[in-house]
């Protein structure tokens, strides 16, 4: 099946270029993890935890793909840690329970021995984040968006593609996926496939959205609008590709993904400019 990649720098690495610098804490025992936590949060008021996003309620992962992700901890209760998570933009609570489970389920996942915590050191010591840094981190982030669109396994072509190669490519492997699907509706083998790329393009999606976030808090707007833009016609393609996946009916299909495929393109030239 087709795979989906976006190439970012890893959270803990990327620290280095905030000049922060990090100690971490590693536990094998998930019980005590909590107990751990709790304890660090009463000495720094920075803490963050390592799990697998797929336990998250608040997720877009929630139940569909594992991921390592980090949490900022911010505080606790007799039930709950209290967390931010800037990601998904989300500010409220964990029970312990739900905490627990998404760090088996990355040990399960990942084959880890052990959970990770981390916390700053000489934290007012670091230095500011300046213009010239946020706009070096744009230009990264705008080359992970976009030469690292597809990754190894598009289907029908055989072949890794990059950057705007593969949004022609991947328009090419849907078209030619439809054309099947019109002479055989109810082939399990082509609608699993289907399912790949629903899941694929939705990812894509995901990460215009959030990419679209991330630039509008640095008050980059006019390029958030355009992710905001991208964000809804990859939903829009899901979306048709969806409603046929369950009717069985592909015949108007290639009309209307196609119109959306050239606006993205279009679009996704504005944003690397």
């Amino acid at each position: 099946k087709p795979e989906c990649y976006t190439n970012y720098k890893y959270f803990v690495d990327v620290l280095d270029d905030f000049h922060i610098d990090t100690y971490i804490i590693s536990i094998e025992e998930p019980s005590l993890v909590l107990d751990k936590a709790k304890n660090t949060l009463t000495h720094s008021s920075n803490l963050f935890l390592e799990l697998d996003s797929f336990e998250l309620p608040y997720s877009l992962s929630y139940k569909e793909n594992h991921d390592t992700h980090w949490i900022e901890v911010v505080g606790y209760d007799e039930e709950s840690l209290h967390i931010e998570d800037q990601y998904f933009k989300f500010v409220g609570s964990l029970s312990f329970n739900e905490v627990i489970k998404a760090i088996i389920s990355l040990k399960q996942y990942k084959k880890n021995n052990v959970t990770k915590l981390m916390t700053f050191k000489n934290r007012d010591n670091n230095e500011y984040f300046s213009n010239e840094w946020l706009m070096k981190n744009i230009d990264n982030n705008k080359r992970a968006m976009c030469e690292s669109y597809v990754g190894q396994h598009i289907f029908y072509s055989k072949k890794s593609y990059v950057g705007f190669q593969a949004l022609d490519q991947i328009k090419i492997d849907v078209n030619h996926l439809i054309t099947n699907l019109i002479l055989t509706p109810n082939d399990d083998n082509l609608l699993s496939i289907l399912d790949s790329y629903l899941v694929n393009i939705k990812s894509i999606a995901n990460s215009r959205f959030n990419y679209g976030n991330y630039l509008k808090e640095i008050g980059l707007s006019n390029k958030s609008d355009i992710c905001l833009n991208l964000y809804q016609q990859y939903i829009v393609i899901s979306n048709i590709l969806l409603k046929a996946y369950y009717v069985h009916r592909f015949e108007t299909v290639k009309l209307k993904i196609n119109k959306r495929f050239d606006r993205i393109k279009d679009l996704e030239l504005k944003l690397c400019e």
